[in-house]
């Protein structure tokens, strides 16, 4: 049963918003500007007692940009959704404070950015679950969402794909952490 509830952004919240991404995967991967909402871009935040105890982000994507580079992946990907172009609904970031998981927060932001997604056409849902040695945190939400797990993506956040000053609350700088692609039809 959800204890909070899922709204908007607003911009008094963006600090409160990046550093609940901070404590729960590490500071430095997010900042203000990339939840900053758009017209092809949705952020939600789960409220709990007046605060901030969880953010989520969804954008609309084209076709050619949302294909994974990884061949195994991008394989896996055609083979579910084919060779026609779609438009893609991408789950960005997403996390809940330690502090107030348990509540169904993460269950109810994801289903508000894919109802998001889909009243935007979107016809492919996909994101990229962070997988610290311990386990993808977000793989029974996903699996209850209707989404496949079609890829294990070995050292997805190494190199380019970390912003300067990142780090992981699992493994340091660099992080070396592999990645679950996650997808499904809309």
């Amino acid at each position: 049963m959800l204890r909070g509830v899922i709204r908007p952004i607003a911009t008094a919240d963006l600090p409160s918003a990046v550093a609940v991404l901070a404590e729960s995967i590490g500071p430095g991967w997010i900042t203000s500007a990339d939840l900053v909402p758009a017209p092809d871009r949705r952020v939600v935040v789960a409220e709990v007692d007046g605060g901030v105890a969880g953010v989520g982000t969804v954008s609309i994507r084209d076709w050619e940009s949302s294909l994974p580079s990884d061949p195994d992946a991008r394989a896996a990907v055609l083979a579910l959704a084919g060779e026609t172009p779609r438009t893609v609904g991408y789950l960005d970031a997403a996390a809940v404070a330690p502090a107030a998981r348990g509540r169904g927060l993460y269950t109810a932001m994801l289903a508000d950015r894919i109802g998001w997604a889909v009243g935007r056409r979107a016809t492919l849902l996909m994101s990229v679950g962070w997988t610290p040695p311990d386990g993808c945190h977000i793989a029974p939400a996903m699996r209850r969402a209707g989404f496949a797990e079609l890829a294990r993506i070995t050292g997805f956040y190494a190199g380019d794909r970390i912003p300067a000053g990142a780090s992981c609350i699992h493994c340091g700088r660099p992080c070396g952490c592999d990645a679950i692609l996650f997808a499904r039809l809309a």
